[in-house]
């Protein structure tokens, strides 16, 4: 996976992952009053974050976020794919992650074009904070990343990114106590 990236780019992006890591290490985002058994669980946004966009138009999946999304779920976490596309799509959606590969998740989408995104994707992570133990959201958006931390889960801008994100991903799990493989081809 990393062969398409310059090694001057992939330090910078390794250096932003460490810089994510630590602050997520420095202000306590790692621990979480009494997880009790609920399965781990991430939050995904689809547009500019998995799925490449031109206008209006999805035009392929970002590098790399299928492996990644594979990967973990592969490692027992479940992936919730959150976007604030309107509800009448979600079957269109699902069919576009089948068809690139993405691993089975909830597809959530928004029902209210009225509600804030902020107010919409933190609502429905409380719904998946429930039942599951949410380690991380991951978008793209400012809108993705306050509606994260509003439910007080891990805020990922993963951008264009996904490609050199496996250890910031591994170190995650591991504080978790979640097994992981050697890499992305073994959870």
């Amino acid at each position: 996976m990393s062969d398409r990236v310059s090694p001057a780019r992939r330090v910078g992006i390794c250096a932003i992952a460490v810089v994510v890591l630590l602050l997520i290490l420095v202000y306590g985002a790692l621990t979480y009053p009494d997880p009790g058994e609920k399965p781990p669980a991430a939050v995904v946004d689809i547009d500019g974050t998995i799925a490449h966009y031109r206008g209006q138009a999805v035009v392929g999946a970002v590098d790399g976020s299928v492996e990644i999304l594979n990967w973990l779920g592969g490692c027992g976490v479940k992936i919730f794919y959150l976007s604030s596309r309107p509800i009448g799509s979600i079957a269109q959606t699902r069919r576009w992650l089948d068809d690139h590969g993405f691993p089975p998740g909830q597809v959530i989408h928004k029902s209210n074009p009225r509600e804030s995104r902020v107010d919409y994707k933190s609502r429905e992570i409380r719904k998946i904070q429930d039942d599951c133990r949410v380690l991380f959201g991951i978008g793209d958006k400012l809108t993705d990343l306050r509606a994260y931390r509003k439910r007080g889960i891990i805020a990922l801008d993963m951008g264009l990114w996904w490609w050199d994100r496996e250890e910031l991903f591994r170190d995650i799990l591991n504080e978790e106590g979640i097994p992981i493989g050697e890499n992305l081809d073994s959870p």
